[in-house]
C-alpha cells in the first residue's frame, strides 16, 4: 500500500468514525479549541491572509444564513479591487482586524441578499457609512453637511 492509499484509507475510516460520533467529535474538537485558542486563531488569520477572497465570501455565507437571507454567489462574484469604488481609498488586505481599509462586502439592495450582480466589494469605512440608511437617508445627511459646511442656514 503506498503512502497516498494509506492517507486516503484514514481519511475514509476517520470520515466514517465523525458520522458514527458527531457529538463526541464536536465536543473533543471544543475542548481543543478551548484548550488552543491563541494557535487556533493564528491558523485561522494565516488562511485568511492567504486567501481574503474566501474570507469575505465565508462571512457573507455565514450572515446571509443567520438572517435568512438568499446567498447564491460563488467566489469569482467576489472581486477585491486595489482601490475603494466609493472612498478612493487603497483596500489593505491581510492586517489584523477590520480598519476602515479593510475590503468589505456590500450587498447593494440590502432586502436581495447576496446574489450575482448585488454585491460589490468597498473598504470597511464606505459600508460603515452606508451601513443600513436607504439613498433618501443618504442625501438628506449629505444636504445638511454641505449646507452647513458652507454656511448656508437650512430651510
Amino acid at each position: 500500500m503506498t503512502q497516498v492509499e494509506r492517507r486516503a484509507a484514514a481519511a475514509a475510516a476517520s470520515r466514517r468514525y465523525y458520522h458514527r460520533n458527531p457529538e463526541r467529535c464536536k465536543a473533543a474538537r471544543r475542548l481543543w479549541y478551548a484548550k488552543n485558542r491563541k494557535v487556533a486563531n493564528e491558523i485561522g488569520l494565516r488562511s485568511h491572509h492567504k486567501d481574503p477572497v474566501r474570507k469575505l465570501f465565508n462571512l457573507a455565507r455565514d450572515r446571509a444564513k443567520k438572517r435568512g437571507l438568499a446567498f447564491s454567489i460563488t467566489h469569482d462574484d467576489v472581486v477585491i479591487p486595489a482601490r475603494c469604488p466609493v472612498l478612493g481609498i487603497v483596500l489593505a488586505k491581510g492586517r489584523r482586524g477590520f480598519h476602515d481599509a479593510s475590503p468589505t462586502l456590500d450587498r447593494i439592495e440590502n432586502a436581495r441578499g447576496y446574489v450575482p450582480g448585488n454585491v460589490i466589494v468597498v473598504s470597511w469605512r464606505a459600508n460603515r457609512i452606508k451601513c443600513d440608511a436607504t439613498l433618501v437617508e443618504l442625501r438628506v445627511v449629505a444636504d445638511f453637511y454641505s449646507h452647513l459646511i458652507n454656511g448656508k442656514a437650512r430651510p
